[in-house]
């Protein structure tokens, strides 16, 4: 495939057609808070690991907490300077990690709801208390993870539920739930799982 100018339509060479092309980022005031706890949690474990360096014991569980934030925050840049991205035969991320998946390869979508302890069972994707979720695309021995914090993460759903249907993936019962929380159906016989 070859990109067009404006990023929104690109050449197909196999079909010989302008196919549309989105893209989906997640915005910086989505993981803010993700990168504040990786920042605080790092310097609140790295104050301790300077005074107690000579306790290696002690110094080996602050060390690997300070790395655990630094890794999660590392993580949290990562998906901040990737971009998903939808074609009509592909999905996938560029940016940071580039991944290319085809629809035709996908072999399972798994949309999972997280909630938060103190408004557990209310379904309120994007509020900042309902939760959040997060969908997994597996196939050609790649995980595709994507969650709600995506900007327009609803559009990006109704995508995948078209190829979902189109193309006859594989989903759980729970995924087609938390489908139907969103407002989309899937029409496809083997979206109840195997």
């Amino acid at each position: 495939m070859v990109a067009c100018v404006g990023k929104e339509l690109i050449f197909s060479l196999r079909s010989n057609k302008l196919v549309a092309e989105h893209y989906f980022h997640y915005p910086t005031k989505a993981l803010f808070k993700d990168y504040m706890q990786s920042l605080l949690g790092a310097a609140l474990f790295s104050a301790p690991l300077i005074v107690a360096w000579s306790n290696p014991y002690v110094a080996t569980v602050l060390g690997a907490i300070v790395l655990m934030f630094l890794s999660f925050g590392f993580a949290t840049w990562r998906r901040h300077r990737s971009a998903i991205v939808i074609t009509d035969d592909a999905v996938g991320s560029v940016g940071a990690r580039v991944v290319r998946l085809p629809w035709d390869k996908v072999e399972k979508v798994d949309l999972r709801y997280f909630s938060t302890r103190r408004e557990r069972g209310k379904l309120n994707v994007g509020d900042d208390k309902g939760g959040w979720m997060q969908m997994k695309l597996h196939g050609d021995g790649v995980v595709l993870r994507v969650d709600s914090s995506l900007q327009d993460f609803e559009k990006f759903a109704r995508f995948v539920v078209e190829a979902t249907d189109h193309f006859r993936i594989e989903t759980t019962p729970v995924t087609k739930e938390n489908f139907a929380a969103l407002g989309l159906v899937l029409n496809n016989p083997s979206a109840d799982g195997p």
